[in-house]
């Protein structure tokens, strides 16, 4: 499957940052956009995200892209604070973290988006694996 990934463009300038944010939105846009410390995952309806190799003090963060202020259903498993914490409107979860027992357990950290569009922010060391729920049935 074609992917397209973005690299730079977050090297200060606030104004730049926030317009690269926006292109999420967009119809042509980047799954992947890395970052000098971490990379940001565009998930979309009927996607999930499994995120491996990240230590317990390591950042995940969850947003909303520009076009989705409120609304959709992104659940997660693995976080310390799960979906069910997360905000229903602006950004969902800001600096979560594995949960001890994943940590230890060696699982992943996995996002499934039902509907909408969101971004999950995790540090450049993390090891991602993006699929459709069609190949997941």
């Amino acid at each position: 499957e074609d992917r397209i990934t973005l690299i730079g463009g977050c090297g200060g300038f606030t104004d730049h940052f926030i317009g690269i944010l926006d292109t999420f939105s967009s119809v042509n846009h980047a799954d992947f956009w890395l970052c000098s410390s971490q990379i940001i995952c565009l998930l979309k309806e009927n996607e999930s995200l499994s995120v491996y190799d990240v230590s317990l003090t390591d950042r995940i963060s969850v947003a909303r892209t520009s076009d989705l202020y409120y609304g959709g259903l992104i659940k997660s498993e693995g976080l310390e604070w799960e979906y069910d914490c997360f905000r229903k409107q602006g950004m969902p979860s800001i600096s979560n973290r594995i949960s001890r027992e994943y940590f230890d357990s060696g699982k992943p950290v996995k996002f499934i988006v039902s509907t909408g569009k969101y971004l999950v922010i995790v540090p450049k060391n993390a090891v991602l694996r993006k699929e459709t729920l069609r190949s997941l049935v």
